[in-house]
């Protein structure tokens, strides 16, 4: 054997004076041997992929251990489990589940359908639900006993037909139970999940006004780790927070989507990053008319630890209305975050 170069990584490699032969040899099985049975104990053996099945003690299988003659990809071999996912073993399709309901739910500030339902049982095990729309499929939950359906315009789907069925082991399917609608909640908009990159989805649109003129729309910018809304200088709106510009008011600016009746609640609070000893102007107006405070600007303390909180109710509006969460801008060329937050609620009128 001749010495030969060491690379980068400290292998060394040599030439053979004489070539080493690898002869085909005929393939063994694999004998597998389990440790900690109990060895006067009885064991039904079965395979996930390999033609195995056996009743042997505890002992035999710890000591001769359990022979496969081919292993495929991804086998398992189980032990009291004749009736494991996937075996085929059970024919008896399972309960279905009781009590399956639905109502308008929310969820980190989205609107949605909530599926609820009692589990149904199997006589070896359940291992998942099917949640049906409309006689089709709209997805599966293998766990828990419950399912927010939010996407596009779920909530206004409530009279959809949704259905729950349990599925075993096996794919075996119960009957589809229909979900009975119990009372929810009313139809509500907020900043934390009405947020969005479309100017108008969710009902809400990003503005600003300079020196006071008209308002205008603030354009969208991927920057940040979720995007916000920006104007002139440091004007900028993000998911539930708002930063005024030194020349630019800014609006989150909620549009009516019918007439009704609108309940409008929050609270207001310097985010800690702005905690630079001034106070931010606020105020809430339904068109062009101020409705909170009654008059002059709500002043926002400069710390993060004082809010200030408000609830407006029977503020009555037609389709397409303006309310727009209003901060004044600061006259000062840096930021000035705000966390706001506001939620609205209408009840619809016919």
């Amino acid at each position: 054997m001749s010495r030969g170069h060491v690379d980068a990584l400290g292998f060394e490699y040599v030439r053979l004076q004489e070539p080493i032969r690898l002869d085909r040899v005929a393939r063994r099985p694999v004998v597998v041997k389990p440790r900690g049975l109990i060895s006067g104990a009885a064991y039904e053996v079965c395979c996930a992929k390999s033609d195995c099945q056996a009743s042997r003690s505890g002992k035999d299988l710890m000591d001769k251990g359990i022979e496969i003659g081919s292993v495929k990809a991804n086998e398992l071999i189980f032990l009291n489990l004749p009736h494991y996912p996937g075996s085929g073993q059970d024919k008896t399709p399972p309960a279905p589940p009781t009590q399956v309901t639905k109502r308008i739910g929310s969820n980190l500030g989205v609107q949605g359908i909530e599926i609820g339902w009692v589990p149904g049982s199997d006589n070896n095990w359940v291992s998942y639900y099917e949640v049906l729309k409309d006689g089709g499929l709209l997805d599966t939950v293998a766990k828990g006993n419950f399912f927010f359906c939010h996407e596009g315009t779920a909530r206004n789907e409530l009279q959809s037909r949704y259905e729950v069925r349990t599925v075993d082991g096996d794919g075996n399917r119960s009957p589809s139970v229909p979900a009975q609608e119990v009372g929810g909640e009313p139809e509500t908009y907020r900043a934390l999940g009405g947020f969005s990159p479309t100017q108008g989805a969710n009902q809400w649109k990003y503005e600003e006004a300079v020196e006071s003129g008209k308002f205008r729309r603030l354009r969208w910018n991927s920057g940040g780790y979720e995007g916000r809304w920006v104007g002139s200088g440091w004007a900028r709106i993000g998911r539930i927070w708002m930063q005024p510009g030194a020349q630019s008011d800014v609006s989150r600016t909620f549009v009516a989507p019918a007439k009704g009746v609108l309940t409008i609640s929050g609270s207001i609070r310097k985010d800690p990053s702005s905690e630079n000893g001034r106070p931010v102007r606020a105020c809430i107006l339904h068109k062009d008319r101020q409705i909170w405070p009654i008059s002059g600007w709500a002043e926002i303390p400069p710390v993060f630890s004082k809010e200030v909180s408000y609830r407006l109710e029977d503020i009555a509006v037609e389709a397409g209305d303006t309310v727009r969460f209003f901060l004044q801008r600061t006259g000062h060329p840096a930021p000035d975050t705000v966390i706001w937050d506001p939620t609205v609620v209408i009840e619809r009128m016919k």
